[in-house]
């Protein structure tokens, strides 16, 4: 048994302005999203499944999928706005065709993903070291029942917000034994004006200060197939909201994360990432992510053509 890269290549990307799933970053062409399999690669995945919209599909397979399929087993799975939990009521009309976000986006891969699984957005840089850390961990501690053993790459806020706008992250809470006690989603996070180093999240009327060191969430989760029960179930809750609930809203991960720690059908060990972090929200965002990415190829962290040549795989599954 081994460990599957899933990677969430579906958004909209509305305040890109464009598909950044298939923006090249790299020095030879490449997409954020393929400096992730190439650091699963070396971490020893052998299958990534890319959940991405329908329409998407050609250009996906012939703009990102041809550079590297050679290399590992690729599956796509489509996000479809039809894809409902059985017995859940349709969608209202007004609601177009916005995703109905990441928990949705993750359940798609249920017929897919058999076997434990990193998941990962295609926009956001992670480094190395947490796709060695997660897959360690998901094959250190098989599942065998209730609470599930799950595991997230834990970044500090400081290290992944955008300059030239808000971003949303799950703000952790985590105990003395680096497992996760709380997630909190918070969609408008910014750098205070004027400080480095103060952050605040805006909810409403509200602003909620946030501290630098805080650990976060980057949608980097580690899961048996176990939690595709709570996301099928999440899925038939939010779906029951009232339309004006359901025109706009999204079904997050890290909420049904938080729900099962809370019912203690789950505990998740927070890893430590320390790598530097990129990550493509807005159209400004571009030019500084790729000269981290030519920082980093100086640096001799990534050849300048990730695709060249074989990789060569570390990952040995310890802990």
């Amino acid at each position: 048994m081994d460990v599957t890269l899933v990677v969430m290549a579906a958004g909209m990307g509305a305040r890109f302005g464009g598909l950044k799933q298939l923006t090249p970053i790299g020095q030879s062409g490449e997409t954020v999203a393929e400096f992730s399999v190439y650091d699963a690669l070396r971490a020893g995945f052998s299958r990534a499944v890319f959940v991405i919209k329908p329409e998407m599909e050609r250009d996906f397979r012939e703009r990102v999928l041809a550079r590297f399929e050679r290399h590992i087993r690729c599956d796509l799975v489509f996000q479809r706005m039809d894809d409902l939990p059985q017995g859940a009521p349709a969608l209202p009309t007004e609601r177009g065709q916005k995703p109905l976000g990441t928990a949705h986006a993750v359940w798609s891969c249920r017929n897919t993903v058999r076997e434990p699984f990193l998941v990962i957005n295609a926009d956001d840089f992670y480094g190395a070291s947490a796709f060695r850390q997660v897959r360690a961990f998901l094959l250190s501690y098989p599942d065998t029942g209730t609470p599930h053993p799950y595991c997230m790459a834990a970044y500090r806020l400081k290290d992944t917000v955008s300059e030239h706008g808000s971003v949303s992250r799950g703000v952790c809470e985590i105990d003395g034994q680096g497992n996760l006690r709380l997630v909190v989603e918070r969609t408008r996070i910014q750098r205070a004006k004027g400080q480095e180093a103060s952050f605040y999240a805006q909810e409403g009327e509200r602003t909620i200060p946030l501290g630098g060191d805080m650990p976060v969430s980057l949608n980097a989760w580690g899961f048996h197939p176990s939690v595709f029960t709570a996301l099928e179930e999440a899925l038939q809750a939010f779906l029951s909201q009232p339309t004006e609930a359901l025109i706009k809203g999204e079904c997050y991960l890290p909420s049904v994360v938080e729900s099962m720690l809370e019912s203690n059908r789950a505990y998740v060990r927070a890893l430590p990432a320390r790598d530097r972090w990129i990550g493509i929200t807005y159209a400004e965002d571009l030019e500084p992510a790729r000269r981290l990415i030519r920082n980093l190829t100086d640096e001799g962290k990534y050849p300048a053509d990730l695709w060249a040549q074989e990789i060569h795989r570390m990952g040995d599954g310890s802990l």
